[in-house]
């Protein structure tokens, strides 16, 4: 089985690879589909993607977008759509870790 990553994404990213994803395999089918789903702070102005797109054009010198890493879906889906926005937002990968938060 296959994905994004090893039949994609590390062909650019590794020049040696020990097979080559489109002369060694054939496309026998989908097994699986990742959806992909666009958040935001409760607080964001915008109320849906129309919104959320012409805010983000407006204001993409000053957002970041956060992913998983570089290949993951996440990340690749983020570039798409930035492309079709036209916008450079500051990548932030995520670390793994998240701070429990202290409740009272």
């Amino acid at each position: 089985m296959g994905h994004m990553g090893t039949h994609a994404v590390s062909v650019s990213l590794y020049p040696n690879l020990a097979y080559k994803p489109d002369v060694d395999f054939e496309p026998i089918g989908v097994v699986i589909e990742v959806p992909i789903v666009v958040v935001a702070k409760k607080n964001f102005p915008a109320n849906d993607l129309k919104e959320f797109m012409a805010y983000v054009r407006a204001n993409a010198a000053k957002l970041n977008m956060a992913q998983a890493g570089v290949g993951s879906n996440v990340f690749n889906f983020g570039l798409l759509l930035n492309s079709i926005l036209s916008v450079r937002p500051t990548l932030v990968p995520f670390t793994g870790q998240v701070r429990p938060r202290m409740r009272c």
